[in-house]
């Protein structure tokens, strides 16, 4: 963003919550972009490099790489007592 890439730290994934929406989440490694939004619905895959717009969900394509980077995304959260996700129930009820 600076224009220094050789002071920029190398992540291996970009990890994100919201809030809006119904809530969710999404999880970014390389080209691959894991998106469950709202929250509890069907998880969606999406390589951004043939599909920057994100118009063809590949997860069922991509069931290993769908598991890892559920994996990723789960254990990236740390919650926060000012920014609650939704519980399952209480998105479910609000359906």
């Amino acid at each position: 963003m600076l224009g220094q890439p050789d002071k920029q730290k190398q992540h291996d994934y970009l990890y994100w919550s919201f809030y809006e929406r119904g809530a969710g989440q999404a999880v970014r490694i390389g080209d691959w972009k894991l998106v469950e939004q709202p929250l509890y619905s069907p998880i969606r895959l999406y390589n951004l490099a043939s599909d920057i717009g994100e118009e063809r969900d590949t997860a069922a394509q991509h069931a290993e790489l769908v598991a890892k980077l559920t994996t990723v995304m789960k254990s990236a959260y740390v919650p926060n007592e000012n920014w609650k996700l939704p519980d399952q129930a209480a998105a479910e009820k609000g359906k």
